[in-house]
């Protein structure tokens, strides 16, 4: 069911897609929705040093990315997204914003428009693709579902693709891949599962279902590629790979350390988390074969809030448990290579 709405009352809730490319075209976007976003030229990143959920916006040529970053935006800001004319919309306190790159040139502080106001904002992903512009708000039909909507930046029509009566949302929000939408929700029969959208037809279906309840854990922590679908069990100890209609189920992974927890995935590889009483990074090929590789063999005492792949390369807001690290912030950014090594600080 489509409808279109008026105003936006709440927070935004959208995935970031992941890109296993290693040299992007000038007019080619790389990980719209998250904290690091790309246009092939420079990186643009939020920088979390004082708060875990938004932070000032900065960027960084991709062709040297270890020298002192230029501020773009000194205020809070979270979930960019980068459009092919130019411009870079976020979240702030009151609503979705826009900076014109083009029009503002090289200031080193440049001035934001406020594009869509929301109210009881929440730090959470939304995702720019073509001329829209996804997201999700709080649902007016059921405590702790979401609608999920879409806005056109250039005629600011908004339509609700999800009404909020049946969605869940969850830790991982909702997929866009090419047509497809995936997302954790009810369907009609009340079974439960990640639903798959057609948003040119509006047809939906439950691709997997799991039988348990909105607090599946498995399911709320899914990501999508071009090509899989790939989550966890319930229980935390195996990765799973579905093709894209939640057919074709394979065991790519069992932890050898009691838990799983999938960070993201490329076209070539898993990165996870697997811990017991210390907590460490690895990856696997997607495709399942190999053993499980270690990343960033020096660990850091924290864990990996937020994390991108662009630019070739792998971005990592590291959130600590203590109150400050070596240099007395609280939030790190870090940049490595795909294989963890070459590991620096985002300045």
């Amino acid at each position: 069911m489509r409808k279109i709405v008026s105003i936006i009352l709440a927070g935004v809730l959208v995935v970031s897609l992941f890109s296993g490319c290693e040299k992007v075209a000038p007019d080619v976007i790389e990980n719209n929705g998250g904290f690091a976003v790309s246009d092939g030229k420079m990186v643009y990143y939020i920088d979390h040093s004082d708060l875990p959920y938004a932070g000032s916006i900065r960027r960084v040529s991709v062709d040297n990315l270890a020298v002192e970053s230029e501020l773009v935006f000194d205020g809070v800001a979270e979930n960019l997204n980068l459009s092919k004319d130019g411009k870079i919309y976020f979240l702030s306190y009151d609503g979705i914003y826009l900076i014109d790159l083009k029009k503002e040139g090289v200031s080193p502080s440049w001035n934001k428009t406020k594009f869509v106001e929301l109210d009881n904002i929440d730090w959470i992903p939304m995702v720019l693709s073509d001329d829209w512009l996804y997201f999700c708000k709080k649902s007016k039909v059921k405590d702790c579902f979401f609608e999920i909507n879409r806005i056109d930046v250039n005629t600011l029509e908004i339509e609700t693709l999800v009404d909020g009566s049946d969605c869940i949302v969850g830790l991982q929000g909702f997929s866009l891949v090419g047509n497809s939408l995936y997302y954790v929700a009810y369907d009609a029969e009340k079974r439960h599962g990640l639903m798959k959208m057609d948003i040119l037809d509006g047809t939906r279906s439950l691709v997997i279902e799991t039988g348990k309840s909105e607090n599946d854990i498995g399911l709320n922590e899914f990501h999508v590629t071009t090509e899989y679908i790939f989550c966890k069990s319930e229980n935390g100890e195996v990765i799973k790979r579905f093709d894209l209609n939640g057919e074709n189920e394979e065991v790519i992974y069992t932890a050898k350390d009691n838990a799983v927890k999938v960070v993201f995935v490329d076209t070539d590889f898993i990165y996870f988390q697997e811990y017991r009483d210390e907590s460490f990074y690895y990856r696997i090929k997607a495709d399942g074969t190999g053993d499980r590789e270690q990343i960033v063999e020096d660990r850091i005492d924290g864990s990996w809030y937020k994390t991108a792949f662009v630019a070739g390369k792998i971005f990592v807001h590291y959130h600590f448990s203590f109150d400050g690290n070596e240099d007395g912030r609280k939030n790190v950014s870090y940049c490595f290579d795909r294989d963890g090594k070459n590991s620096f600080k985002l300045n």
